[in-house]
């Protein structure tokens, strides 16, 4: 196998992510410096390598809080992490990636890390996972 297939089957595979702050809809808004430039070194990441390989696509899933059963808040949170989603593709817009690379997920408080009282680790519920895939 030659070792460039060796590197793409691995970028394939490997699934980024950033998050939101509480109540946020803006990508960085309200997050302290370090977890911004994360967000910003992986955004700059993923538009960079999707600028370099147009048969790549983006799978971009946007996370909340976990939801009860009521449904108005799992449909509230539905809403949420669409919206967080489309501003991470507005951001790998902007940084020059053809829309058409990008595919948009909405999961709700479906796929949560962190338990609602786990709030160490809640944040990382407000997330937006990047999954990069090759179109043959």
């Amino acid at each position: 196998m030659p070792p460039n297939e060796i590197v793409r089957r691995v970028l394939i595979n490997q699934i980024e992510y950033i998050i939101f702050a509480a109540n946020s809809l803006t990508f960085n808004q309200g997050l302290d410096r370090d977890a911004q430039s994360l967000n910003e070194l992986v955004v700059n990441h993923i538009a960079r390598l999707l600028s370099e390989n147009p048969d790549y696509r983006v799978r971009i899933e946007g996370h909340a809080n976990p939801a009860n059963a009521d449904l108005a808040e799992h449909e509230e949170l539905t809403a949420i992490s669409m919206a967080r989603a489309n501003e991470t593709a507005r951001q790998l817009i902007i940084r020059g990636v053809d829309e058409e690379q990008l595919v948009i997920i909405a999961s709700g408080g479906t796929r949560v890390i962190a338990a609602a009282d786990d709030y160490t680790h809640i944040n990382m519920n407000r997330r937006v996972e990047l999954l990069i895939i090759q179109i043959d």
